[in-house]
């Protein structure tokens, strides 16, 4: 397929922040941005790339028929990154796709704002000063 057909097929952006070789909707993901036509996946399969934490996706709205194919993490995904402290103050302690039933931030939900995969580690630090930072 071509760039002409991508654009009349309106086109997907994807960027995997995960390892080459990774699997999710029927497909290989290899590291970096990919521009996948719409018309290639099924919308289950672009469902599961989107609640994926390591596939960021950019377009796909239409393709899901789902306005929050996202998880629910506001920020384009393919935009500006955010620090960690950032990506726990954008949080929705309300919303069950960012945080824990012990009251923990999600680690995928932290990985689709930074862009990069969160540790448990790095997420309890952070968290740990996210709320004593709160609490002044």
């Amino acid at each position: 397929m071509d760039n002409k057909d991508l654009e009349q097929d309106q086109a997907v952006v994807v960027r995997s922040v995960a390892p080459a070789g990774y699997r999710r909707g029927g497909r290989a993901w290899r590291p970096g941005e990919q521009v996948v036509a719409r018309s290639a996946l099924s919308p289950a399969q672009w469902q599961q790339v989107a609640n994926d934490p390591y596939l960021l996706v950019a377009g796909l709205e239409e393709a899901t028929g789902d306005s929050d194919a996202g998880g629910g993490v506001e920020p384009d995904p393919l935009g500006e990154r955010l620090t960690l402290a950032q990506a726990l103050a954008a949080l929705d302690p309300a919303d069950p796709a960012h945080f824990t039933v012990n009251g923990l931030p999600q680690l995928d939900a932290l990985a689709r704002l930074t862009g990069h995969k969160v540790t448990a580690a790095e997420r309890d630090a952070a968290w740990q000063a996210h709320k004593a930072g709160e609490a002044e």
